[in-house]
């Protein structure tokens, strides 16, 4: 940067110069499908040719692997961003995928058309040029995609009732649309929709309900990252998502929540703090009840503070915790026994033993305040070895925060206990713990 030298190891500005997409590695680029899909629109969108030995390689790649909603995903863009979309769809015949991917087109190659009236050729031929006169007209149209798709279907029945028998079934046919009489079979509809991955409602509707059915393909999948715990994606499929409404930022702000609740428990606070503000800021852009987000997105907020008071929300929405209801999480049952107990002694913390019993008593959360409880008793050596079976036991699962607060007590209790030696350890611990918090 600083000399402004370009280090180019595989040509990529002779390419650029040659408007060629060519892949830099055999093996990177075989293992998603669908870079074909990518390869070819770029083509189309940029103007760009494929390399012949990427074309070679993506003859190879089996791309009936891909869901449905991915290649739309990408026929859309070629559809709706190319000045060319014919491109696209010639570029996987080249390659040997468009009867993979889009059969019914590549049933209409070498289907006869009347010469007198297409000269162009085919009927392939005839419906790719078809999509380019139709891109020139996109910015005319309310429903551009809508427009397009209805521009590459418009002949596909000609494939299987394609027969040269003189000019009356063509004057029938005229007249039956000029008529508004022909209309598709709801078999044809439900086909279409299928291969396009949308609703047969999509097909049907009027504008203002398109979104209804664009989000529906879409929830599936979110729910889908949701419900498998695979909460980053969800949150990036949310934010992608050009169609956003109550539900969808709803599943954003918990996909928020939950993706710092791991950056916390890996000790990755700044990025958990910058987590439960983006969830909280989403809280109040839904009319759905979020008082459970909030309070739960409290919860570990005030508690980080109380390892450093910069890891503080910098979020400009506050949350107000007294009317917030309590949760039976078990961090939240556990935080707000600890917040309270270090503020005003274990052994007035309101309903402690109704609380307790909502914990695991398997679980680090129980072990460490009944810990606590024993220290503030001053029966250091029984808390020492809670605190250090803490440690010791592999089924606990205990966040990284947590154990900065547990090397601090195991301190506390070497120094009443006279192993100064183990006090030094352990507070070299948290120091060190610290350190790693905050980094």
């Amino acid at each position: 940067v600083l000399t402004g030298e370009i280090i180019d190891h595989f040509n990529g500005r002779e390419h650029l110069a040659a408007r060629v997409l060519r892949h830099v590695n055999d093996g990177s680029f075989a293992e998603d499908a669908l870079r074909v899909l990518r390869g070819a629109q770029f083509a189309a969108r940029m103007g760009f040719s494929m390399a012949e030995e990427t074309k070679a390689l993506c003859r190879d790649m089996d791309l009936s692997v891909l869901p449905r909603i991915r290649v739309m995903e990408e026929t859309s863009k070629a559809l709706l961003f190319a000045e060319k979309p014919s491109v696209y769809f010639t570029l996987l015949k080249e390659i040997g995928q468009l009867s993979v991917l889009f059969p019914e087109l590549f049933a209409l190659i070498g289907v006869e058309q009347n010469a007198k009236h297409h000269a162009e050729g085919d009927v392939f031929v005839h419906t790719v040029m078809v999509l380019d006169e139709c891109a020139k007209r996109r910015p005319l149209v309310k429903e551009p995609l809508g427009f397009m798709l209805a521009a590459l279907t418009h002949d596909m029945g000609k494939a299987i009732c394609t027969e040269l028998v003189g000019g009356e079934i063509t004057r029938n046919m005229l007249s039956r649309i000029e008529n508004g009489a022909a209309q598709p079979s709801m078999a044809t509809v439900k086909y279409i929709a299928q291969r396009l991955n949308v609703s047969v409602g999509f097909l049907l509707a009027e504008e203002e309900d398109e979104i209804l059915y664009f989000k529906s393909a879409e929830i599936n999948n979110i729910k889908k990252a949701y419900v498998n715990k695979d909460y980053l994606l969800c949150r990036e499929m949310c934010i992608n998502s050009e169609w956003k409404d109550d539900e969808l930022i709803f599943i954003l702000s918990e996909s928020c929540i939950r993706s710092g609740i791991r950056a916390f428990a890996h000790g990755a606070l700044r990025q958990a703090v910058n987590f439960f503000d983006e969830g909280l800021e989403n809280c109040y852009g839904t009319i759905y009840n979020t008082d459970h987000i909030k309070r739960l997105a409290q919860s570990y907020f005030d508690y980080m503070c109380l390892i450093s008071p910069t890891l503080d929300s910098n979020s400009s929405y506050t949350v107000e915790t007294k009317q917030l209801p309590f949760l039976k999480d078990p961090f939240s049952v556990y935080s707000s026994i600890f917040l309270y107990g270090e503020a005003n002694g274990y052994s007035n913390v309101p309903m402690l033993e109704e609380r307790l019993e909502l914990l695991d008593e398997e679980s680090s959360f129980f072990a460490h305040i009944s810990a606590k409880l024993l220290i503030e008793e001053k029966n250091y050596e029984e808390g020492y070895k809670v605190l250090e079976s803490i440690l010791l036991k592999d089924n606990y699962e205990v966040p990284e925060p947590m154990l900065y607060f547990i090397f601090g007590d195991l301190e506390i209790c070497c120094k009443e206990i006279e192993d100064f030696k183990g006090a030094y350890n352990y507070s070299k611990c948290k120091i060190d713990l610290m350190q790693k918090l905050l980094g």
